[in-house]
């Protein structure tokens, strides 16, 4: 028993849901279809698996947002550095001497420093 609980504790939030939720689902169409438990059976197995796979799939979206989110974050500035400010590898005296060097300076300039765009009317 102790080895279920712990496998159930370490289910993410969203898979437990998932499972839960399509278990359940299951059970109530299984009951329909065939109220023995024949039904009850192949209803929340079914419905269980099905869950499963949709908290999964919620799951690993959630933590693929998460990521990039943290990632942007850093990106930014939010979490570590100067918001804003060019990254301070680049020394503007390098950019005669290190072409790459210059062209990341210059991506950098033209996606913070554009102008927004005309408002439309």
């Amino acid at each position: 028993m102790t080895r279920v609980t712990a496998a159930v504790k370490s289910l993410s939030p969203l898979l437990g849901a998932g499972i839960f939720i399509g278990l359940a689902a299951g059970l109530a169409v299984g009951a329909m279809l065939h109220p023995l438990a024949i039904g009850l059976l192949a209803g929340g197995a079914l419905g269980a698996a099905a869950g499963a796979a949709a908290g999964l799939a919620m799951d690993r979206d959630d933590r693929r947002v998460a990521h990039r989110t943290r990632q942007l974050d850093d990106i930014i500035g939010v979490t570590a550095g100067d918001m804003g400010t060019p990254p301070k590898s680049i020394p503007p005296g390098d950019l005669r001497r290190d072409p790459e060097i210059g062209l990341e300076l210059e991506s950098w300039a033209r996606q913070w420093l554009t102008p927004p765009p005309p408002a439309a009317r």
